[in-house]
């Protein structure tokens, strides 16, 4: 075999594990319902910010983070940081496909801004924490990704042990 046909077989391997693994951890928390108020607010509480993040009133969700839920909440901070905490309940699990499209829309806005404002907090924006569960999308941003992704994961597999 040719190192191309080698190189592109390990890619396909490679491309169906990622492709597994993807699969699994939607349908993990298939039918899970989630409180989204809930959900921000431990978020918030069990998250590292540099911020100081405020619930954002339904109007102020309604004008700046339309992005087709039938419920949204909001935690953001003062603008001079780009962490913030979005939890979205879709209508059904079919809807959370198109929400996930606006986020990564939202998060290429939010890029451009902060290249433009404050280039530092551009690698928060390399790595959110932006994940679906059920009907859920959940985003955010913070100073460590890795420990709230963490933690979030405990909080959904306890509800699905309930």
């Amino acid at each position: 075999m040719t190192k191309k046909k080698i190189a592109a077989v390990i890619l396909l391997v490679v491309m169906l594990f990622a492709l597994g693994a993807c699969g699994s951890s939607a349908s993990r928390y298939e039918g899970i319902e989630l409180d989204p108020e809930a959900m921000a607010a431990y978020m918030y509480e069990n998250g590292s910010y540099e911020d100081e993040l405020v619930r954002l009133n339904d109007e102020l969700i309604a004008l700046n983070y339309a992005m087709g839920g039938v419920k949204t909440v909001v935690y953001a901070g003062s603008g001079a940081t780009a962490e913030e905490i979005i939890v979205i309940e879709a209508g059904t699990e079919k809807d959370v496909k198109g929400i996930d499209s606006a986020i990564g829309d939202y998060i290429q806005k939010r890029i451009q801004y902060f290249d433009g404002y404050n280039a530092d907090e551009l690698p928060k924006l390399d790595n959110p924490l932006r994940m679906s569960a059920g009907r859920y999308v959940i985003y955010c941003v913070s100073c460590d990704t890795d420990g709230l992704k963490t933690q979030v994961t405990a909080y959904l597999d306890q509800l699905i042990k309930e």
